[in-house]
């Protein structure tokens, strides 16, 4: 019942539940909008830009910068066909055309915007997400996996259609001394292997816990599209391994993009090239190497990238 209300919900409406309550704006009393100069609005979800646009009534002097994870339109998670794809197109170039400025997680997806979206070209940049260590104080969880065992991890969605998570399964079953253990919501069933432990959804909390008792965490690009998952990013702060798997038609460009960094070990979404990388990062870990969290994605650095951004909008 849950899964059809939400199915009847997004056939009739273009914005996550959230949006309903934009129009209680207008309740909100202690805010002087006139003292602010610039408004960043932020998604997901995308209804926060329908907020901004509410409050950029309430302060027309001031700057508005959408800041983007997914688009609209080119959402991978969506799939949008006929009347509904025309509404949604309809719909981002309106936001779009209201913004002073636009900015994208990633460089690929700001070149794809640019040119479906011609008209606002001219205002897009991109500023990648930012890695910060969590403060909390963590106890490591690994599971039924020996101490000797080295123990990689997956934590995020996987569905079949947007991430092929075949190849990395296979990989590990077929070597020795290595255990995976995937977190998450998916649709894909794997065979029973004693290298391999599927939880399914967890609470963020345990969450931390299964990545802190990892030796390594995995992460695999999508199928096709422009976006990075977010996760890289986030297992970034981390002194661990991070496994980028690259996928797509985008495979060479991320590739180059990863590079730069100098913390991600990268390989493509194949069986022996997967083997490669845990093998590596194995002998990482027991060479005693930490990694470190690169300038450029650190929180300040990012937050003056963006800052520049807003500067050069018009």
């Amino acid at each position: 019942m849950k899964s059809l209300l939400k199915k009847l919900f997004y056939s009739i409406f273009l914005y996550e539940p959230q949006g309903l309550n934009i129009q209680n704006l207008r309740l909100v009393e202690g805010i002087n909008f006139s003292d602010y100069d610039l408004i960043i609005s932020s998604s997901d979800p995308k209804a926060s830009h329908r907020l901004g646009e509410e409050v950029k009534k309430r302060a027309p002097q001031a700057k508005w910068v959408q800041y983007w994870g997914d688009p609209m339109l080119l959402d991978m998670t969506k799939h949008f066909t006929g009347l509904r794809k025309i509404r949604v197109r309809r719909e981002e170039a309106r936001l779009l055309s209201m913004a002073d400025g636009v900015v994208y997680v990633s460089p690929f997806t700001m070149q794809v915007q640019k040119e479906t979206f011609p008209d606002a070209a001219a205002k897009m940049f991109w500023v990648n997400q930012a890695a910060m260590p969590t403060e909390r104080v963590i106890t490591p969880n690994r599971g039924n996996v020996p101490a000797d065992i080295f123990s990689i991890g997956y934590f995020g969605q996987y569905t079949d259609t947007i991430r092929n998570m075949h190849p990395l399964y296979q990989a590990v079953t077929e070597m020795q001394g290595i255990h995976l253990t995937i977190g998450g919501a998916g649709d894909v069933e794997f065979p029973p292997a004693k290298q391999a432990t599927i939880l399914g959804k967890l609470p963020y909390t345990e969450v931390l816990e299964r990545e802190a008792g990892c030796d390594a965490v995995i992460c695999v690009c999508n199928r096709s599209g422009t976006q990075i998952p977010g996760k890289v990013y986030y297992s970034a702060a981390s002194s661990k391994p991070v496994i980028v798997v690259l996928d797509g038609e985008k495979a060479d460009e991320m590739e180059d993009y990863f590079r730069q960094f100098d913390r991600f070990i990268l390989c493509r979404n194949c069986v022996d090239d997967i083997k490669k990388a845990l093998q590596f990062a194995k002998e990482q870990v027991a060479s005693g190497r930490t990694y470190l969290l690169p300038e450029q994605l650190r929180p300040e650095f990012v937050g003056k990238r963006f800052l520049e951004c807003a500067g050069m909008m018009a």
